[in-house]
C-alpha cells in the first residue's frame, strides 16, 4: 500500500460586479479554440502543462483585472527526502512535476478546455503530477521471495481534480478532470501448475 500526498494551489477571487466593470469584462475578445491547438506531447493525455500557441494569456489577465485575489497556498519543497512508502521502495520510476495546467479535459476523447491562468494577478492553477515512466514494468524486484508466487507491475493512478476553465462564451466554469497522481506497484498471483 502506498500513500500519495497531493497539493493543488487554487485561489478564490472576488469580483467587483458593478455594471461598468461587467461591461468591460464582456468586451474582452478571446481567440477561437480548436482541439488541434493542443501541443503534440499532450494529445493522448487528459491535461497539458505546455501552453498552446493560441493560449489567451492576455485575455485571462484582462478578465482578472477587476478581481481581488485572495492569497493562495504555496508549496515549499524540502530538500530532505522522506520515504513514505514503508521499508522498501517499489522500483517504479516516476516523473514528478509542479507545473501550471493550461488545458484539461474530463476524460480522454472529451473536448479540451483552456484552464484559466492569470499570472499577472497571482492566479495560478498548479498541481503535483506524478506519472509512471514505465507502466507494466516489474517492481519490488529486491523482494526475491515474491517473484516465484507473484507477478508485479507498475500502474498509473489518477485522482479527479476540480479546475477552473473557460467555457464556451468565455465565462469561467469549474469542471472535473482526471490527473495522474502516483505510480504504484501492483501484484497478481501466478498460476500454479
Amino acid at each position: 500500500m502506498q500513500l500519495c500526498l497531493i497539493l493543488i494551489a487554487t485561489g478564490c477571487a472576488i469580483i467587483n460586479a458593478s455594471p461598468s466593470n461587467m461591461a468591460k469584462l464582456n468586451a474582452i475578445k478571446f481567440p477561437e479554440h480548436h482541439d488541434d491547438d493542443v501541443p503534440e506531447p499532450c494529445r493522448n493525455l487528459t491535461y497539458c502543462t505546455i501552453p498552446p500557441k493560441n493560449y489567451p494569456f492576455k485575455e485571462f489577465n484582462e478578465m482578472f483585472k477587476f478581481y481581488k485575489p485572495a492569497p493562495q497556498p504555496k508549496l515549499v519543497l524540502s530538500p530532505v527526502s522522506i520515504n513514505t512508502r514503508g521499508e522498501f521502495d517499489d522500483d517504479c520510476e516516476t516523473k514528478i512535476s509542479y507545473d501550471p495546467l493550461y488545458k484539461v479535459r474530463e476524460k480522454r476523447g472529451n473536448e479540451w478546455r483552456n484552464v484559466i491562468q492569470a499570472s499577472e494577478h497571482d492566479y495560478i492553477q498548479s498541481v503535483r503530477l506524478e506519472t509512471c515512466q514505465k507502466t507494466e514494468a516489474t517492481c519490488f524486484s529486491h523482494l526475491e521471495e515474491l517473484q516465484d508466487s507473484y507477478s508485479t507491475f507498475c500502474f498509473q493512478k489518477y485522482n479527479v481534480w476540480k479546475v477552473l476553465v473557460e467555457k464556451p462564451g468565455h465565462a469561467p466554469e469549474e469542471i472535473e478532470a482526471e490527473l495522474p497522481v502516483c505510480c504504484s506497484c501492483h501484484y497478481k498471483s501466478k498460476q500454479l501448475v
